[in-house]
């Protein structure tokens, strides 16, 4: 009897930190760090999802873009942050996820350490395009061509580690193309329009207004689902079923030791600015799709099969890691 007294009396010590913070969170200005440049797609998406969040959280949510090193700078300023929930970052999965494989030794912080998942927000749909005068209209095509031409066809993307080099290197080791990965700092579209490359991988919002002048052509996506704008063509996924698409979300971490109510609280809130319909309509007309974690336990399980995924292309490829 006494043992379950004093485990009741223990429990409810503990809990009454955690309900007295979430009761008192927010109670000024929350700075959400973005990894995006001003003016970019995921820069607009921020200011829309800071917007939304300013009165369900019932503080001015502060958006500041920082960009650098890929997402390295505002993460390592989140994870250098007090954990008090008044310092967040929205980031792409490349530094959380990708970093943690490729270039762990070398941050200034540990992304699994001293980052905090706290909630997934939106998916970039990604896809490949060519040059408008490559002799290719498909996969099947592009994987013809390049098994063709074997160290002859490069193709362009944002660096290193992303989600889109990840994805051309695991297209590689399915079908044996042998194509040459060329990192940008910035998208590799317009190369690929202007024909000094002949093929990227790259996010929809950069792709679609050069689609749309014919200068580039679509051939797959490298997501899960078709894209709605873009339903004619094709997943990655529906020509070579062995292939998995690499993490695509964009979402928000704090530091590690982030307390579970302010967890929650960020959760919550975020989900339901991206429930409302005109937040909706917004991040679709930037060119995202709103994809919201069922919870933080969801969003770490996602985080985990995505470093899996990585390290596994990431070793069969013999990419270099740091």
């Amino acid at each position: 009897m006494l043992k379950r007294f004093l485990a009741v009396f223990v429990a409810a010590v503990c809990a009454a930190p955690l309900a007295a913070v979430a009761q008192s969170y927010p109670n000024k200005p929350v700075r959400m760090y973005t990894q995006f440049g001003p003016g970019t797609p995921g820069d607009v998406f921020g200011r829309v999802l800071g917007a939304a969040m300013t009165p369900i959280m019932g503080q001015t949510v502060v958006v500041d873009s920082r960009p650098g090193g890929g997402g390295v700078l505002v993460a390592g300023l989140v994870a250098r942050a007090e954990p008090d929930g008044y310092t967040v970052a929205i980031l792409t999965a490349t530094v959380p996820v990708a970093g943690a494989v490729l270039s762990r030794s070398t941050l200034p912080f540990d992304p699994l350490k001293d980052l905090t998942p706290v909630v997934s927000l939106i998916e970039s749909n990604s896809v490949i395009v060519v040059n408008a005068a490559l002799p290719v209209n498909s996969l099947k095509e592009l994987i013809d061509y390049a098994r063709a031409n074997p160290g002859k066809l490069s193709y362009g993307t944002t660096g290193v580690g992303s989600s889109h080099h990840l994805s051309g290197e695991q297209l590689d080791m399915l079908t044996g193309g042998k194509m040459v990965h060329i990192p940008y700092k910035t998208s590799p579209v317009v190369d690929a329009a202007s024909g000094v490359l002949p093929m990227a991988i790259s996010i929809t919002p950069q792709t679609m207004p050069l689609i749309r002048a014919g200068k580039i052509r679509p051939i797959a996506v490298t997501t899960a689902k078709r894209f709605r704008l873009l339903p004619d063509v094709p997943t990655v996924g529906e020509s070579l079923p062995q292939f998995e698409p690499l993490p695509a979300w964009t979402g928000i971490y704090g530091p590690a030791g982030l307390p579970q109510a302010v967890v929650q609280r960020l959760h919550a809130n975020a989900a339901a600015a991206l429930a409302l319909p005109e937040t909706q309509a917004k991040i679709r007309e930037i060119g995202f799709e709103p994809v919201v974690s069922a919870s933080q336990a969801d969003f770490l399980a996602r985080s985990r099969r995505g470093v899996e995924l990585t390290e596994r292309i990431v070793k069969a490829a013999k990419i270099e890691t740091k």
